[in-house]
Order: C-alpha cells, then sequence, then structure tokens
C-alpha cells in the first residue's frame, strides 16, 4: 500500500485487518513517525557577510535556522572553506588569523530531515601592524647634529604614513602625519 507523500515530523498509525473465508482477525495498531523537515538556512553571521578590519582573534557566531539539531562548520581562506566539523553550539572559535586576510565560511544545517546548504559568507581581517621606523637621521644619541637639520628615516614595513612627534622632552609632542620619511 501506497499511502502517497506524507507530512514531515507527523505521526501516523495504521493496522492490517486479516480476512478470509473464516472472519476477520483485527490487525495491532501499528504507528510511525516521519522525518522532520530539513531544517532552515542559518542567518545573521558573525562577523558580517563582506565585514572588513574584522579583529585577528574573532569568533564565529550564527542564528540557527528552525528545527537545526546541529551544524556543519565550513572555513578557511578559499570558498566555501574546508570542513571543521559537526557541532551542536552556534560559536566557533577558528583559532588566530592572519592580518589582512580574507576567510571564507558556511554553516550547514543538519537534522534527521537532511542537511541545508547555507551561505558562504567572508571577511577580511584588519591589516597587520606595520613594522618600526628603522635607520634614523640623524642616528640615535648623536651629538653636535647641525641646528638645521632635517630629520628623515626608513619607513617600516606595510606603513602608510607617519605621525612625526618632536620636541624637547620625549617622546615629542605630536607634529602631525606625513607621507614622506623627511
Amino acid at each position: 500500500f501506497d499511502p502517497g507523500a506524507l507530512a514531515n515530523d507527523t505521526t501516523y498509525y495504521w493496522r492490517i485487518d486479516e480476512v478470509n473465508a473464516g472472519g476477520t482477525t483485527t490487525g495491532t495498531v501499528w504507528s510511525f513517525t516521519t522525518v522532520p523537515a530539513a531544517p532552515d538556512a542559518a542567518t545573521s553571521p558573525s562577523p558580517a557577510a563582506s565585514a572588513t578590519d574584522v579583529a585577528v582573534d574573532a569568533t564565529l557566531s550564527w542564528t540557527a535556522g528552525a528545527r537545526a539539531a546541529s551544524h556543519d562548520v565550513y572555513f578557511g581562506t578559499s570558498s566555501p572553506g574546508a570542513f571543521q566539523g559537526n557541532q551542536a553550539g552556534t560559536t566557533f572559535d577558528p583559532g588566530a588569523l592572519t592580518g589582512d586576510t580574507t576567510y571564507y565560511w558556511r554553516i550547514d544545517e543538519v537534522n534527521a530531515g537532511g542537511t541545508t546548504t547555507g551561505t558562504v559568507w567572508s571577511f577580511t581581517t584588519v591589516p597587520a601592524a606595520p613594522g618600526a621606523a628603522a635607520s634614523p637621521s640623524p642616528a640615535a644619541s648623536a651629538t653636535d647634529v647641525a641646528v638645521d637639520v632635517d630629520l628623515s628615516w626608513t619607513a617600516g614595513s606595510g606603513a602608510t604614513s607617519h605621525d612625526v612627534y618632536f620636541g624637547t622632552s620625549s617622546p615629542g609632542a605630536f607634529q602631525g602625519n606625513q607621507a614622506g620619511t623627511t
């Protein structure tokens, strides 16, 4: 007997009465429950989709889709990310992240009714801090420096501008931000 399409997460009862010329034997009532509907997709990613300047110690979180029993977590530097495991919670700590890097992640919602593939989200971490300035001219602790000297230095790796401090007491007063190294 084919009952046709059944509803998800529903208990059905059935019985078979056996019949012959001698009469009818009433059967036992049996029941079964159908699988729940597949879960809805996860929503509300944090960091938000396409976020920039995300901290390198960020933890991922999301809102579980309706009917989700667990979550398959995907994470990495290529879409959709590598499978990290299945878990019950709605947060995932990816560990220390690299600065100025785009990461991709996806949450697939899972229950007995199936798996719902999630949206691939991405975010980019904050650029790494620049290296320290070096090779000062005049050199550190120099003496007999001319009174009309220009200050110069070698930019630290990754620096895009320079905050200049100068004065007669350490560390000097802020003079401004500039692009050049003189």
